[in-house]
């Protein structure tokens, strides 16, 4: 990009191979306007020449006319410099946005919802305080007219035109925000400036008080999703993520607390991402995240450094790090694998992306931690018979759709495919490439499982605070999505809870009604054991009497048929009672393959 003799600016797309340059990035909202102007196989040629452009929207022209201002020479604008069209293009680039944003110089972002141009004039604020008009008097004391007062809360302009924008409800605008190392945002009720060491603040220097933009454990979806801490000021005492993540100095922190509070951060970043809006999930899910993550793994690498550990020392602690599968570390699964939605309702199962995965259904996830204590007494965690195998890994190509950061290599069995049975077509096989499991990567294990039957939702809000009592939950969203557990043997006893997102597995009003009158046919399903927790003192509720109580954390799963040892993800749960305890008790470890 270049000015002319006359001050217009002549601008070319360019193929920068590796060339260091300052430039812009810019952080908006698709319109249909914005989308007409996009990079194509078919202009491509003609765009590395500077015609082709036709008529650039005013927005996109006013971010051209701003960094030429500031004599920076190059701008990137994901819809110009991505060609649209092209599969292999748009595999390649959309993996390294997070790098595009996070190396620029910064990050310009227009946070109205229908962006017509940067440089927007201010809204009318029908909040406004009325105008209070005053007296201007001169040295001398004599009036010489007025002049006018009105209350002026930037706070609140900054929430309501940033905080609470459109923009920052977008899937893609998340990971824009988190790396890019300064952003610009203009908006109606001015501008505003963001960096990775200070708070928001307005052009004249007023400070945003970062309290109000944090991941708050209790805000509802659309706070939360909104509420991501882009500075490291944070408020003694609340989450902020670069602050957690990539501020703070743990060279005092042994391997497994950083790991522990390291994983703790991803899955705080998880319930804000999880909840956002993407035009394509079953595509852009976790290539969305994937810049992100690729930071992730950095500033793990860095902070294990610190205690002058190396991820070649074969220490079982460090190995797995630098493993990203499918939205989740191999260092923590354990712990990943136990996410649950949000959302009461069927939601779209993505087939792309495994069912293991919070990234398979569209919807809002969270995970939920135990109590330090139970009824006054602690809890303490025992060890459980789950062991990661191996992770057998996909193509190529979902490395390129974000799926894998970087593994370990498979040194476990080769995939084994089952064929098929179909009475309508001869029993024909199914191969590699026919087999909608064999896309994305398996994770090969060994566990206990038990059946368990799985009933309809708690009938009163009091079972389900008893529930949560048994089962030492903090009062989070998303009970309101449990349905009651039993076993086998015990139809007509609770004996845990299930969160299930499945969309095959949601239950109709009739449905409901059948499962309330203990209606046969409730679906047989196996309870994959991952964890234990448990208190020292007894209970008597939900027709338990014990002396000692566990909590079994549990995977619900089914069978597949097209994978041996292979069972899918119905949702996942808390199971407690002697027979579910006599159940694992008699259990044997077996292979499982989690597709």
């Amino acid at each position: 990009m270049s000015k002319t003799s006359d001050d217009s600016l002549q601008f070319k797309l360019e193929h920068t191979a590796g060339r260091i340059s300052q430039y812009v990035t810019l952080s908006h909202r698709w319109t249909a306007e914005t989308g007409a102007v996009s990079t194509t196989q078919a202009n491509m040629a003609d765009r590395l020449r500077g015609i082709g452009f036709g008529t650039l929207p005013p927005l996109f022209a006013d971010v051209l006319a701003l960094a030429a201002s500031l004599d920076i020479a190059y701008v990137w604008i994901d819809s110009i410099c991505i060609v649209q069209d092209d599969p292999f293009d748009w595999s390649t680039e959309a993996v390294r946005m997070g790098e595009y944003y996070q190396k620029s110089v910064f990050t310009l972002a227009c946070s109205d919802a229908r962006p017509n141009t940067l440089f927007n004039k201010p809204e009318p604020d029908d909040s406004r305080a009325p105008l209070i008009q005053m007296p201007y008097r001169d040295r001398s004391g004599k009036q010489q007219g007025h002049f006018y007062l009105h209350k002026y809360n930037v706070m609140e302009r900054y929430e309501n035109t940033v905080a609470k924008s459109e923009l920052l409800t977008r899937g893609w605008v998340f990971q824009e925000w988190i790396l890019s190392r300064r952003i610009v945002c203009y908006t109606s009720a001015g501008l505003f400036f963001l960096c990775q060491s200070m708070s928001p603040r307005t052009e004249i220097g007023q400070l945003i008080n970062p309290e109000l933009f944090l991941l708050q454990p209790h805000s509802s979806e659309k706070d939360i999703s909104r509420r991501v801490d882009l500075g490291n000021e944070a408020a003694a005492g609340k989450y902020s993520l670069k602050n957690s993540l990539f501020g703070h100095s743990l060279s005092e922190s042994s391997p497994r607390d950083i790991r522990k509070e390291a994983h703790q951060d991803w899955e705080h970043l998880i319930e804000a991402y999880s909840g956002l809006h993407l035009t394509c999930p079953s595509k852009d899910r976790l290539v969305a995240l994937s810049g992100i993550a690729d930071e992730f793994a950095r500033a793990l690498r860095k902070r294990y450094a610190s205690t002058g550990l190396t991820e070649d020392d074969g220490n079982a602690l460090t190995a797995p790090i630098r493993t990203y599968v499918a939205g989740l570390w191999l260092s923590s699964i354990k712990v990943g694998l136990l996410w649950e939605q949000v959302q009461k309702g069927t939601h779209e199962r993505i087939s792309s992306i495994p069912s293991w995965s919070w990234a398979s259904i569209s919807t809002q996830v969270r995970w939920h931690k135990p109590k330090l204590e139970w009824w006054g007494e602690p809890l303490h965690s025992t060890t459980s018979d789950f062991e990661l195998d191996r992770v057998i890994h996909p193509t190529f190509e979902e490395y390129q759709a974000g799926l894998i950061i970087s593994t370990e290599p498979d040194v476990g069995a080769p995939l084994q495919i089952l064929p098929r049975s179909n009475s309508n077509n001869n029993n024909h096989g199914r191969g590699v490439k026919d087999n909608p499991y064999a896309r994305f990567p398996i994770i090969c294990l060994r566990a206990k499982l038990q059946p368990v039957i799985l009933g309809g939702y708690f009938a009163s809000d009091g079972e389900v605070q008893t529930a949560k009592c048994l089962v030492s939950r903090q009062d989070l969203p998303g009970t309101e999505n449990w349905r009651t557990v039993a076993s086998p043997l015990k139809r007509g006893q609770i004996a845990g809870y299930a969160s299930v997102e499945h969309p095959e597995f949601q239950l109709t009003e009739l449905e409901q009604t059948d499962a309330d009158a203990g209606a046969k046919g409730q679906p047989l399903l196996y309870a994959l054991h991952i964890s234990t927790f448990g208190a020292g003192r007894g209970s008597m509720v939900l027709s338990h009497l014990s002396l000692s109580h566990r909590v079994f954390y549990v995977l619900f799963v089914r069978p597949v048929q097209a994978i041996a040892n292979g069972y899918e993800r119905v949702g996942a749960g808390r199971l407690f009672g002697k027979e579910m305890d006599r159940g694992f008790e008699d259990a044997v470890r077996r292979e499982v393959r989690l597709v």
